[in-house]
């Protein structure tokens, strides 16, 4: 039995960029004949995207856990850097509110559109939810890349989103039009922007004292792993290892 713990990057041009995901994949005996178990592990409130539940679950036709049919299911030549992939290229999509069963029917509509851009404000709030969270708890296998991860993109994600904040008070500044996202966002709502404003100073004060206490940790070396977050022993992902 194999087990894996990966941590993926959230894909550039989608509301999910900046933020990390990490999932625990456990290969059953017959791999690769049956897929692996898959778990979640989620540092928001509720979901913040229709695929990963709060509890764990991941809703993928190659695990068997969302409907499918032919390629889009396990069988022969299907392994773990596959599911990997459908995670970063199917699930942290653009628009995730698609994902939604029997919601891409209603692609091309005006309401359609409306919702998956409130949907994008919601999944941005629950980025900032959960990468503060991780920041303040992050699991002793992955700790050193998450803090490297968060010195680097952290004040990035604020700038982002503060750019977007005010592309939205002035929508049809041409300045705006390079910075919009490549997602339906802009013009957000006065609701959220104001929600949003709160987050992100509540998100840089939270990741500045979590920064500052990885550069200097206490005397008996508290701080590197959250209560409730587990401290594994499980191997990093190797491609040469997943498509095996």
């Amino acid at each position: 039995m194999d087990l894996f713990s990966v941590l993926i990057e959230g894909p550039a041009k989608t509301p999910y960029e900046g933020g990390l995901f990490l999932f625990d994949f456990q290969l059953p005996n017959d791999y690769p004949r049956s897929p692996p178990l898959c778990h979640y592990w989620s540092y928001c409130t509720e979901r913040l995207n229709p695929n990963l539940y709060e509890e764990g679950k991941v809703c993928v036709s190659l695990l068997g856990t969302w409907s499918g049919k032919g390629s889009e299911m396990w069988g022969p030549g299907s392994n773990l850097l596959q599911v990997l992939v459908s995670i970063q290229g199917l699930i942290l999509v653009a628009e995730p509110y698609y994902n939604e069963a029997g919601y891409e029917r209603q692609r091309g509509s005006a309401q359609a559109r409306e919702n998956s851009r409130l949907y994008n404000e919601m999944v941005l709030l629950k980025m900032l939810q959960a990468m503060g969270r991780l920041g303040q708890n992050p699991p002793q296998l992955w700790r050193t890349e998450i803090m490297e991860f968060l010195q680097q993109e952290a004040s990035s994600l604020v700038n982002r989103y503060q750019r977007w904040m005010n592309l939205s008070a002035v929508p049809s500044s041409l300045e705006g039009v390079a910075a919009a996202p490549d997602f339906p966002l802009v013009p957000a709502s006065k609701g959220f922007c104001l929600t949003l404003n709160k987050s992100l100073q509540t998100f840089e004060m939270v990741i500045g004292h979590a920064l500052k206490n990885w550069h200097n940790p206490s005397p008996d070396g508290s701080g590197g792993h959250g209560d409730g977050i587990p401290n594994t022993s499980l191997n990093s992902t190797e491609e040469a290892n997943l498509s095996r």
